[in-house]
């Protein structure tokens, strides 16, 4: 006996059409995906995110133009794609800036917070002088006197000196009360290390090396405010050990 088989519609197995309707909605989503994100990454570059409104705080020395072009920033910089770290340290490649913090706020607005370096003395070079901050950074080369304390560093070929830094002196001004700091004319820096600050109209402050500069200004100021309490006039002050520091009436 014969018997005859009949194929009708699809021969392909159930469960072989079930993968490849699986096969083709994958690729079909991973098609809609691809075209999702080149759509997103061409608006994420367009003309929507590019820098519209920018905010800068703490200008003090520096210019906002300076500030834009160190930052390399301008019309063309996107928002979106900026990278806040990398402009933080531009900026605080100039010595002027001690810290800066760049913030975004999408999408067209970025804000430039800075913390400014301000000169505290000045080191003659010759006919003319280097500006130093209070942490010993050098901030510019000056022609003229400017107006500030003056750092007075050994003469190099002292024999047996050991090798000088302004930075210290620097920071013992920067650490004064501002109304103390604005009375010093000279910080002599000694061979050996020792630091001696001239007030303008006295005393004369044997400051010992320029270390502990905190707990020196503070003696320093303490004396000062008994002394004018007191109603003397001090010829010198030491604080070379600052938590035994002392003074000199003038004779």
């Amino acid at each position: 006996m014969e018997t005859s088989i009949s194929f009708r519609g699809d021969s392909t197995p159930r469960a072989e059409r079930s993968i490849l309707r699986g096969w083709r909605a994958a690729a079909a989503a991973l098609t809609l995906a691809g075209l999702l994100a080149v759509a997103g990454l061409a608006v994420s570059r367009s003309s929507l995110f590019r820098l519209r409104n920018l905010e800068i705080h703490g200008l003090s020395h520096l210019s906002r133009a300076g500030i834009t072009r160190l930052a390399g920033l301008g019309p063309r910089t996107n928002v979106l794609w900026l990278d806040p770290e990398s402009v933080e340290r531009q900026l605080e490649s100039d010595p002027w800036i001690a810290r800066a913090l760049v913030t975004r706020r999408l999408p067209w607005t970025v804000t430039i917070t800075l913390q400014e370096r301000s000169p505290v003395a000045a080191v003659p070079v010759g006919s003319s002088f280097r500006l130093v901050a209070a942490d010993g950074t050098v901030l510019a080369q000056v022609g003229a006197a400017p107006g500030l304390p003056e750092i007075v560093m050994p003469p190099p070929w002292v024999p047996g000196a050991p090798a000088q830094s302004p930075v210290g002196p620097a920071r013992a001004i920067g650490a004064l009360a501002p109304n103390v700091a604005a009375r010093v004319t000279q910080a002599v820096l000694a061979p050996d290390g020792t630091l001696r600050l001239d007030l303008r109209g006295g005393p004369t402050i044997d400051y010992g090396p320029p270390t502990s500069v905190t707990a020196k200004a503070a003696a320093i100021g303490a004396i000062l405010r008994w002394a004018r309490q007191q109603g003397l006039t001090l010829a010198r002050i030491d604080v070379t050990a600052p938590e035994a520091p002392a003074a000199t009436p003038a004779s």
